[in-house]
């Protein structure tokens, strides 16, 4: 794995997969409240 090598870098990818989780969480939600309004 690429992340024995490069421990900084596979931190990196942990923390952008975080925020990616989170902006999935968030669109979730703006797409919920959209369907309530509808």
């Amino acid at each position: 794995m690429a992340g024995a090598v490069f421990p900084r870098f596979s931190l990196h990818e942990a923390k952008k997969g975080m925020t990616h989780k989170a902006i999935i969480i968030q669109e979730m939600k703006s797409l919920l409240c959209f369907i309530m309004q509808v």
